[in-house]
């Protein structure tokens, strides 16, 4: 490669061509030759260094406006790295490619999360943008993480103004009052207010044993617990046997507790209804 270029990728990875309007021709020869492909108009990069976090820092050269929104900021919040293209809302019009799926959109300055690369939705958006397809999961994610509360998401939904998909979002929302944490427990909290139970707080703390644990639904006044089991929060021999020493110190402090499936919960809700109505009695 040109050792010009290679001076100019030295800082990002990158380049844009408006920062090196003398290098266009020497551009143009390294990317018909194969050295450079262009990540987005006007910016550059050698091929096979497509990370994520320089796209990101790409894309914000590109457009500083832009915000990263939607799956894209999900995986952010979580740590995980996001996937190409990236999700990204722009208040000018920009066509899609490999790198960013563009939605012409501006986004509320007060919902944006902004540090030294693109601005992210802020969680309570970033939970709100996707509930329109994903039915809650990124709700239940994000309340479970501690990084939002279903007020503040509220909040976000009311600031962005009328959108499509409002009413499933609005209706998702709704079906959140209890604050699941995940779809299992989202299900669960479907049965309970189908049967018209009440008397119960999701996620609640209880002392047991000299400890504070956390029950997936919680009836205080009857001291009884209802836990739902889903794999994704029980795949290692760690979290099985933290689950049974949990269980024990619940029950010996005088706690009824009542374990629902997955399975059970989408195939069985009579059974549900029934097993705590009798635990309740």
């Amino acid at each position: 490669m040109h050792p010009l270029l290679n001076d100019a990728l030295a800082d990002h990875g990158f380049l844009a061509i408006a920062d090196h309007p003398d290098l266009r021709d020497v551009i143009k020869r390294a990317s018909r030759a194969g050295a450079l492909q262009r990540l987005l108009p006007g910016i550059w990069a050698p091929p096979g260094t497509l990370h994520w976090a320089l796209c990101a820092s790409a894309l914000h050269r590109f457009d500083p406006d832009a915000v990263l929104t939607g799956a894209t900021a999900l995986a952010i919040l979580r740590q995980d790295a996001p996937t190409l293209p990236l999700a990204v809302a722009a208040p000018r019009h920009h066509a899609s490619n490999a790198i960013a799926r563009f939605t012409r959109r501006q986004v509320p300055p007060e919902l944006t999360a902004r540090g030294g690369g693109p601005a992210c939705t802020v969680p309570a958006l970033t939970a709100v943008d996707l509930a329109v397809g994903d039915g809650g999961d990124a709700i239940d994610q994000v309340l479970r993480m501690r990084r939002a509360t279903l007020t503040q998401m509220w909040l976000a939904f009311e600031t962005c103004g009328r959108r499509h998909g409002d009413p499933v979002r609005r209706a998702v929302l709704r079906a959140s009052r209890a604050e699941p944490w995940s779809r299992a427990e989202r299900v669960a909290h479907a049965i309970l207010h189908a049967a018209g139970i009440t008397g119960w707080t999701a996620n609640a703390g209880i002392e047991a044993g000299g400890s504070r644990y956390y029950g997936d639904i919680v009836f205080p006044k009857r001291r009884v617990v209802v836990e739902i089991d889903g794999w994704e929060h029980h795949r290692s021999w760690e979290a099985f046997e933290r689950d049974r020493t949990r269980q024990n110190a619940l029950v010996l402090a005088g706690w009824t507790v009542l374990r629902f499936t997955w399975a059970t919960l989408t195939g069985q809700p009579d059974l549900v209804v029934e097993q705590i109505v009798a635990a309740l009695s």
